[in-house]
């Protein structure tokens, strides 16, 4: 059930990732971000903030660990009142429909042209969400004026937003999925391959991505915990699902934010699989705007766990796939062999 914020009301955030949603007419906004010793600054796009239209896509997993405070403010030209009565700002965990906090200013005229709206900060290592509602007669320069911040380019929101809930993958499909076939026991299991602290061996593949971004910031997203699946509206903009009662597996790339990607390289492994890849069947349907879509199939007689897939890379608009058909041992001996530079735990 949502919940309805009023001034100084303070709650905790509970998911790993929200979504703000500003519902205003021709006002305009902006966020800050405080962090520990530094300066405040504005920020548009941010590691896991990331403005689209009238939404705020906040990933607490992928944001920089110094981040202290986010504030989220309105403002509107020196000349004009604010009126709040088109105002309302909602809160959804993570991708869902399902609204779970809303701000609704009171619908008359102000004579505040600024608001420091909400903030979203850190108290004893959990997140919090404020209501904050504080009102600035002297405007935007007065409410910058607290974080000895300047006036910045402003955002405007005239132009109506797409009308959707949630972040859309441009006009097709950007997902690459994998099935296979159980394949009968052989005398040989390869060997098992444990990625994650918390994952109970089983017979099975997984599927997953080393990923890196536009601004250098590489990582992994993968199929075996619901930690480590990525984001699909923040970074890495990639994140992996799977069906429990199927031999099915799918990555799902938010292509809205193709200028912010650079390379996925896609990998396959084998949890505890009996055989060779070859014998289970397995086929990987690439279906990603600007590649020509492509099914692959591993069928190598090795029984190494892992199976390096493609390469996708997305350079200025482009997109190129690349299959590799690679195997490997475990998933730091790929990351050795492309260079990707991940930092793995060491194990006994």
């Amino acid at each position: 059930m949502m919940q309805r914020l009023i001034s100084g009301q303070k709650v905790a955030l509970t998911d790993v990732s929200y979504r703000l949603q500003i519902d205003i007419s021709s006002w305009q906004w902006g966020v800050i971000v405080l962090k520990a010793g530094h300066s405040a600054i504005l920020s548009s796009d941010d590691l896991g903030l990331t403005r689209d239209g009238n939404q705020l896509m906040v990933d607490f997993q992928s944001l920089d660990s110094s981040i202290e405070r986010i504030v989220i403010f309105i403002h509107t030209n020196a000349s004009d009142e604010l009126n709040t009565e088109a105002l309302s700002t909602t809160l959804y965990p993570g991708s869902s429909d399902q609204a779970q906090f809303n701000i609704l200013l009171e619908q008359q005229s102000r004579s505040e042209r600024a608001l420091n709206l909400l903030e979203m900060y850190q108290h004893k290592g959990k997140w919090k969400v404020s209501c904050v509602c504080q009102g600035f007669v002297e405007g935007l320069d007065r409410l910058l004026g607290l974080y000895k911040l300047n006036r910045p380019v402003s955002h405007s929101l005239n132009k109506p937003a797409p009308q959707r809930t949630k972040p859309a993958v441009n006009n097709g499909k950007g997902s690459i999925e994998m099935s296979w076939d159980m394949a009968e026991e052989s005398q040989h299991s390869p060997q098992k391959l444990y990625v994650g602290s918390q994952f109970n061996v089983i017979s099975d593949f997984r599927i997953g991505c080393f990923y890196q971004l536009r601004n250098g910031q590489v990582g992994l997203a993968h199929s075996i915990e619901k930690s480590e699946s990525g984001s699909f509206i923040g970074v890495p903009y990639i994140e992996a699902s799977r069906e429990l009662d199927k031999h099915f597996e799918q990555l799902k790339i938010n292509l809205q934010y193709q200028h912010k990607l650079h390379r996925y390289l896609i990998f396959a492994f084998m949890v505890e699989g009996y055989g060779y890849w070859k014998a289970h069947n397995i086929k990987i349907n690439v279906q990603v705007d600007g590649v020509e879509p492509t099914i692959l199939t591993p069928d190598s007689l090795m029984v190494k766990p892992v199976h390096a897939v493609a390469m996708l890379e997305f350079d200025q608009g482009n997109t190129e796939l690349t299959p590799l058909n690679e195997y490997f041992e475990n998933l730091p001996s790929m990351d050795q062999a492309y260079g990707w530079g991940l930092q793995w735990r060491q194990t006994q």
